[in-house]
């Protein structure tokens, strides 16, 4: 969807995912037939969705854009042509969405999927000055929570990740997820809010991620 900035159109789309092999599927008099229901949508390709919609959200709130909006539509293109017929597409949207707000918002979302895709595409250096240095660490808080989610969960079926609608690349979340680690083990207190990720029952042990609560001193 192309949005206005004064008489210059621009493509608002931030995020476009869609599964990583061509799903099957017939298109009949103009109407799309799938073979399977998951066919036209993948469960980790709706939770990635989710997530990074939630991330961008948080992220539109942490730069105070009342204007402008986090957006997401199921597409569905219903030609003979289209390898994909059915993505998520992630746009920017509202009166104070601009071209350069839609380069921001995908170089965050670029460093949101960092820890989970740990591939050079997702952290090319010339991303790092359009964000401040609040900004980077506040999206690398969000990046750790969502790779916490999929810690050590293996997707069969992968979800490729494009950065707009001109990103020929991407990247594809498929295979095992990277692990929990501990950045640092220390003995003390710390005061901190905390929501569990997980429960071990053999070990009876629980995953916490954990956010720091700064006080007066």
């Amino acid at each position: 969807m192309g949005i206005h900035e004064g008489s210059v159109s621009f493509d608002g789309t931030i995020v476009v995912l869609h599964p990583a092999s061509a799903p099957h599927f017939f298109n009949a008099g103009g109407a799309l037939e799938f073979e399977e229901e998951s066919s036209i949508v993948l469960p980790a390709q709706k939770q990635l969705k989710d997530a990074i919609v939630s991330a961008l959200s948080d992220f539109r709130d942490m730069r105070k854009l009342a204007a402008t909006s986090v957006e997401w539509r199921l597409r569905i293109e219903p030609t003979h042509d289209v390898e994909f017929p059915a993505t998520y597409v992630v746009r920017l949207a509202g009166p104070g969405a601009t071209a350069s707000e839609v380069d921001v918002f995908r170089t965050a979302a670029r460093f949101v999927f960092r820890d989970l895709i740990p591939q050079r595409i997702l952290g090319e250096p010339e991303d790092a000055p359009i964000l401040s240095e609040k900004e980077q660490e506040f999206l690398r808080s969000s990046g750790r929570g969502i790779a916490a989610k999929f810690a050590n969960r293996s997707i069969k079926q992968g979800v490729m990740v494009r950065f707009g609608y001109e990103d020929l690349s991407g990247a594809t979340v498929q295979g095992v997820m990277p692990s929990l680690t501990v950045e640092q083990k220390a003995l003390g207190t710390v005061q901190a809010t905390g929501r569990p990720l997980g429960f071990d029952e053999q070990k009876s042990t629980v995953t916490l991620w954990v956010t720091p609560v700064f006080g007066d001193n």
